[in-house]
């Protein structure tokens, strides 16, 4: 087993479990989250054969500047949310249709960065429920299948999950579960605000 996808499994399941919980009440510590699960992402894969600790350090550095970016972009939030729903989607996609073709995969990423960071706005404060929801079980769902690959399946290093029963239904237990918790904790703030 290569230490540097245990890391990179631990990663993703710690942030996705931040993201499930605590998304939408702490969403600009989520942004900085979600920054440092992005950049820490890119780093693993632009140092694809290098030493473990040198691999490491660099997604570290990466994660922490893109943290630190999403987390300034506060006020950019509804876009940035949108934008990481269509991202999350784009994978989901790439995963259902086994894109392994790095150029059809990226262009999947773009237009779901694009398409989800446009229509952000539009929805308001429910897409940071859906995006952190979403993203949460996603990034569990993946570091849990680069830590267990054998119960659930192999995962690309391309950020691709296994598609099979198993994983599927823990990513829509984890996605709907974590949606609702955070759509009552959004109801008991307007309720609150009212008062």
């Amino acid at each position: 087993m290569d230490i540097s996808l245990v890391v990179w499994g631990l990663v993703a399941v710690v942030c996705g479990g931040f993201f499930a919980i605590y998304g939408f009440s702490l969403f600009r510590i989520s942004l900085f989250a979600i920054g440092l699960l992005l950049g820490f992402s890119i780093g693993m894969t632009l140092t694809r054969g290098q030493n473990d600790v040198i691999r490491f350090i660099i997604s570290l550095v990466a994660g922490g500047i893109l943290g630190v970016i999403f987390y300034t972009l506060f006020k950019l939030s509804l876009y940035i949310a949108g934008g990481v729903l269509g991202l999350v989607i784009a994978l989901l996609v790439a995963s259902l249709l086994s894109m392994q073709d790095g150029i059809l995969q990226s262009a999947a990423i773009i237009i779901g960065l694009l398409v989800g960071g446009f229509f952000g706005r539009f929805m308001g404060d429910l897409v940071i429920i859906l995006a952190t929801s979403m993203v949460g079980a996603y990034a569990i769902v993946y570091g849990l299948s680069l830590i267990f690959p054998e119960t659930l399946g192999a995962s690309s290093s391309s950020g691709l999950i296994p598609i099979n029963w198993f994983s599927i239904v823990l990513l829509v237990t984890l996605g709907l579960v974590s949606g609702l918790a955070q759509y009552q904790i959004f109801n008991l703030r307007r309720r609150l605000r009212r008062i």
